[in-house]
């Protein structure tokens, strides 16, 4: 394992980092905290596949993020510019827990993978799919094995697909899983969320 930060001082010189807005550093077996805040036109960044315990991020033309499968217990998104970022996928990671709702300002977003495939990095998001409901662009969205368990009617008109499989026992947790309403609610329409709002269609005229 080699430290991010180490990795990033050897190869990405301070005088050059303005100039990079491609960052691929996926399956780099990378360990310990990784801050990129000296990469400020950073555009797109793939940090996927390391140890990553802590990510901090500089640049306001950020659009696409890949940070899953890491073992970040916290993530914070407060410099990224809300109106750019379209992609983010933070799935098999560790963050503790938390609502939605740090997600709500990025209104341009079209993926948001948040869950998890694995027993082993399981990211604790809780609540509804309420705070969701701005982001006018979603068009595919995984919550798998998360502890999500309301909202479905507050999910905008935009979003095409919905994962939200419920396989993964929890050690750390209690062996039933939030996500397992929506899972069920979801079944009977073999996962389409339009099948789903046209037998809600009551509850989802309210909301939308």
């Amino acid at each position: 394992m080699t430290l991010a930060q180490d990795y990033i001082n050897q190869y990405y010189p301070l005088f050059q980092r303005n100039t990079v807005t491609k960052l691929d550093l996926a399956n780099e077996l990378l360990e310990g905290n990784l801050s990129l805040e000296t990469f400020i036109n950073l555009e797109e960044l793939d940090c996927s596949n390391n140890n990553i315990t802590k990510l901090t991020l500089g640049s306001s033309k950020l659009h696409c993020l890949d940070c899953s499968r890491n073992n970040l217990t916290d993530l914070d998104l407060t410099h990224v510019n809300s109106t750019e970022l379209t992609y983010l996928r933070i799935s098999n990671n560790k963050l503790t827990q938390r609502d939605l709702s740090i997600f709500s300002r990025f209104t341009n977003l079209e993926v948001l993978i948040i869950g998890s495939d694995t027993d082993k990095k399981f990211n604790n998001f809780v609540g509804s799919l309420k705070p969701l409901q701005t982001l006018r662009n979603l068009k595919n969205l995984d919550i798998s094995n998360t502890n999500i368990d309301s909202g479905l009617e507050y999910l905008p008109d935009s979003l095409i697909s919905i994962y939200c499989y419920n396989d993964k026992k929890i050690a750390s947790l209690d062996s039933f899983l939030g996500i397992l309403t929506i899972h069920d609610a979801l079944k009977v329409h073999n996962f389409q969320i339009s099948k789903w709002r046209k037998a809600n269609i009551s509850d989802y005229i309210e909301i939308h």
